[in-house]
């Protein structure tokens, strides 16, 4: 069994540049609650990866207020049974091996079993990049705007952006992982990203459309949870009751009666847009 980081945002204001303002000091004011953990402080620093789970939940939590917009300016509809992201050291450590020495190209294929997002940030005239892991995930999350907003995998949008954004919003992945190396005291940089769930398949949901949950007894998908009703994201009581796999969660119950593809696509960024 993984070893699993207990870390949940709890809350996702209006104002989303607010939010990641103030991420690092949620601990302190007792937002994110955090269990003992083994990850390997020696790549990723607290602060990003602090900063790259908020940033996953801002991206669920813009879904749920309609704030994620399609090519032609229109919101994605909102989902059912939507659940926030718990940390995983496990996925970071297997994370790690794809940013040493921050390497800029992701690997051909993503981690067995997992989805993959990539981004490498190269050297820019001597420019520093500030909170990498941020500004990856927050490119991520706008590849929305490349596509027409659907809730499916459609195989005739196989383009990268719909990769991308879809390994975020798969409403059956719990739990993350992620790695930032920073190289030159910022001058570079890579970030990578491990999912719980392979990449979906051509006729898969990503989420089921439907009203975010207002009340506890709406989180059915995965029990013990309960609702944050300023987030509308459900949240995962304990992790006990299920078990941290490769491709599957044993013990869960899911609201979708889909095939869930064990195949591992290859979702990371073969181009990536490394922009400052």
């Amino acid at each position: 069994m993984s070893t699993v980081c207990l870390w949940y945002v709890y809350m996702v204001p209006a104002n989303v540049g607010d939010f990641l303002y103030d991420l690092v000091t949620h601990k302190k004011q007792n937002k994110i609650s955090a269990a003992d953990t083994t990850c390997n402080l020696t790549i990723t620093s607290e602060a990003n990866r602090l900063n790259a789970l908020g940033s996953h939940t801002v991206a669920r939590g813009l879904l749920q207020s309609e704030q994620i917009y399609d090519n032609a300016g229109d919101s994605y509809e909102t989902a059912v049974n939507l659940y926030d992201f718990i940390y995983d050291c496990e996925y970071e450590s297997i994370a790690d091996e794809f940013v040493q020495g921050c390497q800029q190209t992701p690997p051909s294929t993503p981690p067995e079993g997992h989805a993959l997002n990539f981004k490498g940030f190269p050297y820019n005239g001597g420019a520093t990049y500030n909170r990498p892991s941020e500004i990856a995930i927050d490119e991520w999350r706008d590849q929305s705007t490349k596509i027409k907003a659907t809730n499916m995998f459609d195989e005739g949008i196989r383009e990268l952006s719909n990769l991308l954004l879809r390994q975020m919003l798969n409403w059956r992945t719990l739990r993350v992982g992620c790695s930032v190396q920073s190289c030159g005291g910022g001058i570079i940089a890579s970030v990578a990203c491990v999912y719980e769930k392979p990449a979906l398949s051509p006729g898969d949901q990503m989420y089921e459309v439907g009203k975010p949950c207002s009340a506890d007894e709406e989180c059915t998908a995965y029990e013990p949870a309960k609702c944050d009703v300023d987030g509308m994201l459900c949240i995962l009581d304990t992790i006990s009751s299920i078990t941290s796999s490769t491709s599957t969660s044993t013990t869960s119950t899911t609201v979708l009666n889909t095939t869930l593809s064990t195949s591992s696509l290859a979702t990371t960024n073969a181009n990536p847009n490394t922009g400052t």
